[in-house]
């Protein structure tokens, strides 16, 4: 399973690169890295690494000058999503509060 789901993610960053993306792909891309990693048992470092690194990925879709052949509606919605992203400190403030309180 793991490997159809790395192949899914292969060709939708593909066709992104080569500009025949759809805004369907970018969310096929961004559904399956989730699925992948939920899979696994993660750590609160480890989901904000991930957040970190599909802000980076968004980051570079929305930037023409980064990846040049993206359609524009697929730059738009990557736009739209960086506005929706947790920053770094609400990534920081949800670990904080998901730690496990100290009983004394």
């Amino acid at each position: 399973m793991a490997s159809t789901i790395n192949k899914r993610i292969s060709t939708a960053f593909q066709r992104i690169q080569q500009g025949s993306a759809t805004t369907g792909d970018m969310g096929q891309l961004l559904r399956d890295h989730f699925v992948q990693d939920s899979r696994s048992a993660t750590t609160a470092g480890e989901r904000r690494e991930c957040i970190a690194g599909v802000e980076e990925f968004l980051v570079a879709l929305a930037d023409p000058k980064t990846i040049t052949r993206v359609p524009k509606t697929v730059r738009t919605t990557a736009r739209q999503l960086l506005r929706h992203l947790p920053t770094q400190q609400h990534m920081t403030e949800c670990e904080r509060l998901s730690e496990p309180k100290a009983t004394a």
